[in-house]
């Protein structure tokens, strides 16, 4: 499950559901259920017909959301480790838009997707691209991806590093970027959790460590 909230203390909670599909609920501060559009206070189902996982969310000001979320299959079977990261928008008058695929790259995993979002409706989608099965996380690749409420591109797909994984983001009012991801260092279990910046209208700047314990 993920949850996130605005400053006017409206929730949303997603989370994973039964047959293979993932869904929200919206609160008040006070757990009071919210409606959607339709005037339902029911959890709405925002991924398509194939199986979802790991879902994500962000809510602004005006009461837009944005979704994301990965798809996966794998010999036939559901699986999280396979499939498309995919973003969906919601806004409070009009409901839920059509979803918005994220990964440009498409071999293998595209994994994890994780959302932020402005008070102007832009959002930043970065998730794990998994490149090479065989190479085990030395080619895995943590990407990002922006686009405005209406699902236009406004930021195209940006390799950060590579042997990563788990990233998540953050953007303010003015668009100022975070991206955070945990990076493989050694040997198996071993990692250390990097960030990269990117001002407003800027480019991603030099890649900083995190922790300061290695051990």
């Amino acid at each position: 499950p993920a949850v996130a909230m605005n400053d006017l203390g409206h929730i949303v909670v997603v989370y994973q559901a039964p047959g293979g599909v993932v869904a929200a609920r919206q609160y008040d501060r006070e757990g009071n259920l919210r409606a959607w559009s339709d005037g339902s206070t029911a959890a709405k189902v925002f991924s398509g017909g194939e199986n979802a996982f790991h879902p994500d969310v962000a809510i602004n000001h005006a009461d837009q959301i944005v979704f994301a979320y990965n798809t996966g299959t794998s010999g036939g079977l559901p699986s999280a480790e396979d499939g498309e990261s995919f973003a969906r928008t919601y806004d409070p008058t009009t409901g839920f838009a059509s979803r918005i695929p994220v990964n440009v790259a498409t071999s293998r995993a595209q994994r994890y997707p994780r959302v932020a979002l402005s008070d102007n409706g832009d959002f930043y989608v970065t998730y794990a691209s998994v490149e090479d099965y065989s190479a085990a996380a030395s080619s895995n690749y943590i990407r990002v991806r922006g686009f405005n409420f209406a699902g236009s591109e406004i930021l195209a797909e940006t390799a950060l590093t590579t042997s990563s994984d788990g990233p998540d983001i953050a953007v303010d009012r003015d668009g100022n970027l975070w991206v955070v991801w945990e990076q493989q260092v050694g040997g198996v279990g071993q990692y250390d959790v990097y960030l990269s910046r990117r001002p407003a209208g800027g480019s991603f700047g030099a890649i900083a460590a995190v922790n300061t314990t290695t051990s």
